[in-house]
């Protein structure tokens, strides 16, 4: 109550850290709850380390926010379930930069993937969009890439690229 909570100061030029460590097989958590503060119900967000894969998991509960991660004081990046926004107010922003440094002949690659049990053919792969305000501030769609998968029998498949623009 009223407290600062936990700081950690040096002044000499050393690093400071705060260290969470487990030596056996469990996970190490931090868990965060600016609603009520009682880490029950499911409005609270937490930072976990994964013994058994050893990946590092951010994670906001159902009934809590939106992850975002801000760059230069600007939303950057926004997860929101199963959405992520990448945001930028400036022109010609945001980007999305794929960079391959290695030196050979291979360049970088995005990859729309569809997985599911039920495969069939003209399935579609996934959609590039593109869309815009209007006059009236709607967002319309002026135009999409589709891919679809025409043929998935095994051996035989084959696959089209649709383009699609907005014809008032």
């Amino acid at each position: 109550n009223g407290s600062d909570g936990v700081i950690s100061k040096r002044n000499d030029g050393s690093d400071t850290r705060m260290q969470i460590l487990n030596t056996h097989t469990g996970n190490c958590y931090i868990y965060f709850d600016a609603s009520n503060g009682d880490l029950s119900g499911s409005d609270y967000a937490f930072l976990k380390h994964d013994n058994s894969t050893l990946d590092l998991i951010i994670q906001t509960e159902d009934s809590s926010g939106k992850i975002q991660l801000k760059s230069k004081e600007k939303d950057t990046i926004e997860l929101d379930g199963e959405t992520t926004t990448f945001k930028g107010a400036a022109s010609g922003r945001p980007s999305v930069i794929f960079e391959n440094s290695n030196n050979d002949t291979q360049g970088s690659v995005l990859i729309m993937k569809k997985t599911t049990t039920n495969e069939g053919d003209d399935d579609e792969i996934g959609n590039l969009s593109f869309q815009a305000q209007n006059s009236a501030d709607e967002n319309i769609e002026y135009g999409f890439i589709r891919g679809i998968s025409t043929d998935v029998s095994d051996a035989s498949e084959h696959g089209k690229i649709s383009v699609y623009t907005r014809d008032a």
